[in-house]
């Protein structure tokens, strides 16, 4: 047998290559335990607070008797849902939630609707937090609120 057409560093090759095949099997080893799976994507309606000029939109102070605006804008996250009912929630100084008033969403505006909320703050100091919850028909809701400090 003629070992001619051997290489003289073909061991040193042959463990090189083993070492890099070593190398690259514990990059894709994970340490730890597995990763949770991805949540779902997120369900039911979208609504946020318009923060256009003449509107507020986050937490804020004012004098107690105060005319204010709040704007809220919803919509479906997808085209085959429809909206049915927009809430208007209070809480004075930390009490239970009392509804103000529940809009039944005509079926023509039933994947967008926008409504703009006057405010008569009370004529006290307090704390008054204004909630909004948007249903859709799958009776998924949405909320978000604000508080306002009268004083």
């Amino acid at each position: 047998m003629n070992n001619n057409n051997i290489p003289k560093n073909a061991p040193r090759l042959l463990l090189f290559a083993l070492m890099i095949l070593s190398a690259q099997s514990c990059l894709d080893f994970q340490f730890g335990p597995p990763l949770p799976p991805s949540p779902p994507p997120p369900s039911g309606p979208l609504i946020s607070l318009d923060n256009r000029v003449g509107y507020i939109s986050t937490d804020t102070t004012v004098n107690a008797g105060a005319v204010v605006t709040i704007g809220v804008r919803t919509q479906t996250r997808k085209n085959d849902e429809t909206l049915t009912s927009l809430s208007e929630l209070v809480r004075y100084d930390g009490t239970g939630d009392s509804i103000i008033q529940t809009i039944t969403i005509p079926t023509s505006s039933s994947q967008t609707y926008d409504k703009d909320f006057t405010i008569n703050t009370r004529k006290v100091p307090g704390y008054e937090t204004y909630s909004f919850k948007i249903q859709d028909q799958a009776h998924e809701n949405a909320v978000i609120s604000l508080s306002i400090v009268t004083r």
